[in-house]
Order: C-alpha cells, then structure tokens, then sequence
C-alpha cells in the first residue's frame, strides 16, 4: 500500500529539481528520501524519475503518478484541516437572560477548571433556544418553559423557575392582602414578548380574562440589571424570577409577592443535541451547569 509521505516525497523531488533539494525541504536525510523513492518505485513496478537529466524529471508514468498524488496530498490537507477544525470549535452554549445573570457565571468557572475547551454563549428567548437547537446553532443549552418540552435529541429537567411580584418593601406593604385589581393599579416591569416570565404572566392574566393592558403602566424591558435598579428606586413592581433579586430579597431591600390564583412555577431543562453528548466536555459541563445552579439555588 502507497504511503502519502512517499508520494509528498516524490512530488518534492520533482518540484526542488534534485534528491537534495528535497531532503532539505523535508528535512531529511538525502538517503531517507530515496530509500522513499525506491520503496515507491517497487511497490508500482516502474521507474518514476529520469535521474540522469538535472533537474530531475518524472518519467512518462511519474507524471501521472504526481498528479494524482497531489490531488490525494490535498484531499489529505483538507481532511486534517477539517479535522482539526472541528477539535478546536468552541462549544456553542446558549441560555436565557435570567439563567445566565443568575448561574452561567458560576458554571463557566467551574468547567475552565476541569476542562480547557473553550465556549461560546449568547442569551436567547426559550422558543429562539430551541429552534436554534434544532437548526445546530447551539451543542447545549438551558430554556425556561411553560409546557413540558417536545421531542428533543437530549433533555434533563432542572429544579423550576420561580416567579413572583416582586418590589421595594414600602411598595408592596399596601398590597399583601390585595388581589391582582390592587397591583394593576402599579406600573409593571415585565421582561420582553419571547422570555418565560412574561408568557407566564400573561397565561395567569388570561385565565382571568384579562390581559398586560389591565396594568396602570407597562415597561416591557429586555435588560434585566435595569428592571432590577428601577423596583430598588421603588419605580413599580416586577414579575421576575426571584432568582435574579435573590441578595435583595434576603436582604429586605425587596420583597416578593405571589397570588393564590396564579401559576408561579416555570419549567426549566438542560437541552442539548445527539453530537453534543458524544463530545468529550459534555458530562463536564452538564455537571458545571448542575453544580452552580444547585448551589445557588440553595442560598436564595
């Protein structure tokens, strides 16, 4: 069987003009390349080379033999090359907005200390999470849902989201015994149309027959250390993930409020596709994801 060092080694010869010259380009010695030569020469039972001309010339069957060794030398380059690609990618990682504020930081500390594959993220809605899954934007990822998930490659159920109203103490005082016709008559921070909370808020609203346009004041805001800043200010009330005002709700600075008619609970999954599990990381990184949730979530 051909090796490609031989034939890269013929083409060398023929390309340097001499046995030398290749052995130089290829770092050989100059017995090594024709010992390649002559291994080369045996194996197809025919000369390749003309060695009493200078420069060496390929005999009427070594030009043959050249050209379909350089395309097998470049099939070669670009199968390593591919290869080697597909080693060094980075992990593609995608969460929403309030998993990531909460617990990403924590999980991609934890992988960068058992794993030096490198990730790249970015914060999508839970339904762009999925489609981008789906269409192989993402290897893994975490979403919030309302309804259990369809058919994926690859699902593990997390602890669920909890969501609530959620505002500066001397705000929601005059609420606690209220209803939601008390906290409509507040202005309302609520995350952007696609995140979990506010499809959650707008499910609970409709089994009531009501809808976002009941509330006195809507800000629909898709930064959420900014909706965070304005219930501290004492600016309106949120339904956000008590997660992400977890410090400020121990602290006092903010109290949370939940109503007996309404669903306060998301879903919440660690997805990823079929190629993904296979990946070395992986079990790393599902770990990471599973360590930094559990433990934050066990000091809210």
């Amino acid at each position: 069987m051909m090796k490609t060092q031989d034939l890269s080694t013929l083409v060398a010869v023929v390309e340097q003009g001499s046995v030398t010259g290749a052995a130089q380009r290829l770092n050989l010695t100059h017995s090594a390349v024709s010992q390649r030569l002559k291994q080369l020469e045996l194996q197809l039972s025919t000369p390749l080379l003309n060695r009493q001309v200078t420069p060496v010339q390929p005999t009427e069957a070594g030009e043959r033999v050249i050209k379909h060794a350089r395309e097998v030398l470049h099939l070669e380059l670009e199968l390593l090359t591919d290869l080697r690609h597909k080693r060094q990618r980075p992990l593609r990682l995608s969460c929403t907005p309030a998993f990531g504020a909460c617990f990403l930081s924590a999980a991609l500390s934890e992988f960068s200390q058992c794993c030096s594959h490198s990730v790249a993220f970015d914060y999508q809605s839970g339904e762009s999470i999925l489609k981008g899954l789906h269409q192989g934007l993402y290897d893994i990822a975490i979403v919030e849902h309302l309804e259990p998930l369809a058919e994926t490659d690859w699902a593990q159920p997390l602890p669920p989201d909890q969501v609530a109203f959620v505002g500066c103490p001397e705000r929601l005082a005059r609420l606690q015994d209220g209803d939601i016709s008390s906290l409509s008559s507040q202005p309302l921070f609520v995350a952007k149309p696609g995140c979990c909370s506010r499809d959650l808020l707008c499910k609970n609203l409709a089994t009531l027959g009501l809808n976002l346009d009941h509330f006195q004041a809507l800000t629909s805001c898709g930064d959420l250390h900014f909706m965070e800043r304005a219930l501290l200010d004492g600016a309106g009330i949120g339904f956000v993930s008590t997660a992400l005002v977890k410090s400020h709700l121990k602290a006092g600075r903010l109290d949370a409020l939940e109503l007996p008619e309404f669903t306060h609970r998301c879903y919440r999954s660690m997805v990823a596709s079929v190629s993904a599990v296979e990946q070395p990381w992986f079990a790393a990184m599902v770990k990471s994801i599973e360590s930094a949730f559990y433990t934050s979530a066990n000091q809210i």
